[in-house]
């Protein structure tokens, strides 16, 4: 347990018809906020697609790298 939560057991839970491999834009965080919030208390994640750019990304994996060296 972990704060009162049991472990997982996928024959438990109650997903409401919602399909667990779904994902969302910025787009539908922005139009279907219900939707996704609701997804979120539901599933427990949210996965949302094409939030940074590549240069984002790669900005993230150069700090990581320094972050990393000085461990």
């Amino acid at each position: 347990m972990f704060h009162g939560r049991p472990v997982y057991d996928a024959a438990l839970v109650d997903l409401h018809g919602l399909d667990p491999t779904e994902t969302f834009t910025m787009d539908d965080v922005e139009s279907r906020t219900d939707g996704v919030r609701d997804f979120l208390a539901t599933c427990g994640y949210v996965l949302v697609r094409n939030v940074f750019s590549a240069d984002e990304i790669a900005a993230f994996l150069d700090d990581a790298e320094v972050v990393a060296g000085e461990a």
